[in-house]
């Protein structure tokens, strides 16, 4: 990522660089907020619980990317076998 948005100034897009972009389903916070009580919680220990519960969900879309690019891997090295017989 540091490629196409550098982590220096100045903070602009680097021209040419590919950048994928994911987007998986919304996270429930119902869910989260129903999961315990909220009233002998600190905001610290609020925010760490949400941000928790983001990091699980972005961890389980990458799991899922990955798995997708391996599977579209093997299917093209399976095509392109089966062209060269």
């Amino acid at each position: 990522m540091a490629d196409a948005w550098p982590n220096t100034r100045p903070y602009f897009p680097r021209i040419g660089k590919t950048v994928e972009i994911h987007i998986g389903t919304p996270i429930d916070t119902a869910i989260w907020i129903s999961a315990s009580p909220m009233e002998d919680e600190t905001e610290l220990q609020r925010r760490k619980r949400l941000a928790d519960l983001v990091q699980e969900k972005l961890y389980a879309l990458g799991e899922q990317v990955e798995k997708q690019k391996f599977v579209i891997g093997e299917r093209k090295k399976n095509s392109e076998f089966l062209k060269r017989k």
